[in-house]
C-alpha cells in the first residue's frame, strides 16, 4: 500500500512525537540517547523538506497563503537551529534541555 502526502506527513507527527517523548525520558551521553536524537533530528528534516516540497512551495504563489508559507517555513529555520545548537552540547550537560523544543 503507497502512502498519500496527507497520510505520510500525518504518521511523522506521531513518529516526531514519539522519538521525543523517548528522548526526555533519556539521561545523561548514552548511546540510547544518540540514536534517538539522531533518529530526531532525521525525521524532523525529512517532514519539513516534504512539508515545504508539496505543500509550502505551492502555497508561496497564493496571496492567500504567503504569509502562512513563510511563517511555517521560518519555524522549521528556527527549528534547524535549536537541532544545530543542541547537537553542540554534551548530551550530559544541563545545557542539554530537551523540554525547550515545547516552549
Amino acid at each position: 500500500m503507497s502512502l498519500n502526502i496527507y497520510e505520510a506527513l500525518r504518521q511523522s507527527h506521531e513518529i516526531q512525537r514519539d522519538l521525543y517523548a523517548k528522548l526526555i525520558l533519556t539521561k545523561g551521553d548514552s548511546d540510547e540517547r544518540d540514536q534517538l536524537f539522531i533518529s530526531l533530528k532525521i525525521e524532523l528534516a525529512a517532514h519539513a523538506a516534504s512539508e515545504e516540497r508539496h505543500f509550502l512551495t505551492p502555497l508561496l504563489m497564493l496571496d492567500a497563503g504567503l504569509n502562512i508559507s513563510r511563517h511555517a517555513i521560518a519555524e522549521h529555520h528556527e527549528l534547524d537551529e535549536l537541532i544545530e545548537e543542541l547537537k553542540e552540547i554534551d548530551y550530559s550537560s544541563p545545557a542539554f534541555n530537551l523540554h525547550d523544543l515545547t516552549e
